[in-house]
């Protein structure tokens, strides 16, 4: 979203704006080569104001049609540019605001207000391409407190305190591909949390649902206003948690149940001629710690009476090789070991064609 809005926001124009506002109906920008600094496109707006107090611009077509404009984002300059029959307005934007790697970015009935209350951003639809990693959020509502003081910082300021209701969050990125339906985030101090009334991962033709997932974690510092996806992970790893209500794992436990069910039997040899009851892909009371790359992960399996699945390991992010490597010290269900079980529960989070079995490692190709 910053990448439509930022020219508004570092202008050096006669005052210190109070207020800024930018309604618009849609803008696409898009680099047509690759290695290229320029992200270029159009954009329709339907109302925009700059308040400075004494003097104030503003354009506006009540029940008219929407202004359109040409606009040019030049990343190793860092200008934006809007251009309209032959005229072309040029302005600074911050360095930190810089978008290498941002290869397009869509959005649609988008507004942005910024005042000495805070910043808040409406949406329709927003999506952008960076590099391998893809994102869109429908119906997203954000805000950000600045606490009576007046700022165009967005990303400084959502970092440090942002509130956000969105209809439904998408990410795609190699080993990841998940929508979140019904979703909230908080961000404060120290942690950021994620809840979602519905969430799904996509792996090919199957899709693994789950209820009222939420994840929570530490917040590290990150020295830059980029958000940094490699830094929230750290954050995850050294104090993070996630709690999934209820979740179906599509078919993937029969081998699971192949494995442990001698045992099984051995606990409850009356059980021995119930193996058509048992159920092992639904699972409930999901919770998962991480603390300091330490794993420990306990659910419920409904296998005639509810028994607990247990997994504990480490974790480890390579960020040079972009892989999350588990290590599985132990795997069971009701008390019996098996070695299928960590495998089986990790790859529902992500696509199998990028999770692999390496020694004693289960890699996860981000």
């Amino acid at each position: 979203m910053k990448l439509i809005f930022l020219f508004l926001f570092s202008t050096t124009l006669y005052g210190e704006p109070t207020r800024i506002y930018f309604d618009v109906a849609k803008g696409e920008l898009s680099k047509q080569d690759l290695q290229s600094p320029l992200l270029q496109g159009t954009i329709e707006a339907k109302d925009v104001v700059i308040d400075l107090g004494a003097e104030k611009l503003e354009f506006e077509n009540p029940g008219q049609k929407n202004i359109s404009a040409e606009i040019e984002w030049n990343e190793s300059n860092f200008r934006l540019s809007l251009k309209k029959e032959g005229l072309k307005f040029s302005l600074p934007v911050a360095k930190g605001f810089g978008v290498t790697g941002v290869e397009s970015v869509s959005l649609s009935e988008a507004k942005v207000e910024l005042d000495k209350s805070g910043i808040s951003m409406k949406g329709d639809f927003l999506s952008f391409q960076h590099r391998e990693f893809y994102a869109s959020f429908k119906k997203a509502h954000i805000f950000c407190p600045t606490h009576g003081v007046f700022t165009s910082e967005i990303d400084s300021a959502c970092l440090n305190e942002s509130q956000a209701n969105v209809g439904i969050i998408s990410f795609r990125k190699r080993a990841l591909d998940a929508d979140f339906m019904d979703a909230r985030s908080l961000i404060n101090e120290d942690r950021f949390t994620l809840m979602a009334h519905k969430a799904q991962f996509n792996d090919n033709n199957e899709t693994t649902r789950v209820d009222n997932f939420q994840i929570n974690c530490f917040k590290l510092e990150n020295g830059s206003l980029q958000v940094d996806p490699y830094t929230l992970l750290q954050g995850c790893l050294f104090d993070g948690k996630v709690n999934i209500h209820n979740m179906n794992i599509s078919h993937a436990m029969n081998d699971v149940m192949e494995e442990v069910w001698p045992e099984f039997i051995k606990k409850r040899p009356d059980l021995k001629n119930q193996k058509s009851l048992i159920d092992l892909d639904n699972l409930k009371d999901i919770h998962l710690l991480l603390e300091e790359g330490k794993l420990l992960l306990t659910a419920k399996v409904k296998a005639i009476f509810w028994v607990k699945i247990k997994l504990v390991g480490d974790v480890i992010l390579d960020i040079k090789n972009s892989e999350l490597l588990f290590k599985v010290k132990r795997a069971t269900i009701w008390g019996i070991p098996t070695g299928k079980l960590a495998y089986r529960l990790i790859e529902k989070f992500g696509r199998s064609d990028y999770i692999e079995i390496r020694g004693d490692l289960i890699v996860f190709k981000i």
